[in-house]
């Protein structure tokens, strides 16, 4: 078993993932409107909320791309608030993970 070493760490911040957004045409509220995010339910029994907005699950992963991963298959774990800081892991078997404060956001492995 590899151990895993730091790729890169980078903040989720909204003034970067809301141009994302618009760049890609991304118009869902749940990434720019604090109020609306704050309704949403989740869970199995819808008995949690978000904390507010919440960055783009594609927005993350382009962080890997810009780095030189050209492909990749994610699994989203847990969400992203704005101003949490990120951090990507990488062992020999090219499996990755993005870890936030709360626990593991996105793992996977690259194809």
């Amino acid at each position: 078993m590899f151990k895993p070493v730091i790729f890169m760490k980078f903040f989720a911040l909204n003034e970067s993932w809301i141009d994302y957004c618009d760049m890609v045409g991304d118009r869902n509220l749940v990434h720019r409107d604090e109020e609306f995010a704050r309704r949403i339910r989740f869970g199995p029994k819808n008995e949690g909320r978000l904390e507010g907005i919440i960055a783009p699950g594609m927005w993350i992963v382009s962080h890997l791309g810009q780095n030189g991963f050209s492909h990749a298959e994610v699994t989203f774990k847990n969400v992203v608030y704005d101003r949490t800081r990120l951090q990507v892991n990488y062992n020999k078997t090219r499996d990755f993970s993005i870890l936030s404060p709360k626990g593991v956001v996105v793992d996977g492995k690259l194809l």
